[in-house]
């Protein structure tokens, strides 16, 4: 028996989590269970999904939301609050990397997600919103300058030079 869409849906979800892999057994599987495995690369370790850290449960379930979101005909109105709260920043990274990936080949729908982190919004480039502290206007940041104001303003420093290829 394939399974073809969910081993897309892990290979994707791998590509997020490396050095994790999440795996299932498929002799299992054919007997209508499905148990899904973590297995840590660097370190050749495996465990069952209940003992993957909260992070990585959420890394998990966002992408394989985000993918059958992607799937769907008709695409409903996204809204996401702080994907990347409590990730580990090279995880941040990969999701919003992973998630403007998603979204940029996807048309005719409304997304909002909202952020605080500056390694979240430097991997998102193209359609970045500012907020004001006093929540009267929102600001398109379409300029180098801008952008570079606003992650500084964030707590994290980055030059021109950083963001100009992106």
């Amino acid at each position: 028996v394939a399974f073809p869409e969910l081993e897309d849906t892990l290979s994707r979800i791998n590509e997020i989590i490396y050095p994790l892999e999440l795996s299932f057994d498929k002799s299992q599987a054919e007997k209508g269970e499905m148990k899904f495995r973590m297995t840590n690369k660097k370190i050749n370790r495996s465990y069952p999904i209940q003992f993957a850290s909260s992070g990585e449960r959420q890394v998990i379930g966002l992408a394989a939301m985000l993918i059958q979101w992607e799937r769907q005909v008709f695409k409903p109105i996204v809204l996401i609050d702080e994907p990347d709260i409590h990730l580990h920043p090279e995880y941040v990274t990969r999701l919003a990397e992973f998630m403007n990936g998603v979204f940029l080949k996807a048309k005719d729908f409304s997304c909002l997600v909202s952020t605080h982190s500056s390694d979240f919004i430097a991997a998102n480039t193209e359609n970045v919103y500012q907020i004001t502290s006093d929540s009267k206007s929102i600001e398109k940041v379409d300029n180098l300058t801008t952008r570079v104001e606003l992650l500084n303003s964030l707590g994290k420093r980055f030059d021109l030079a950083f963001l100009a290829p992106k």
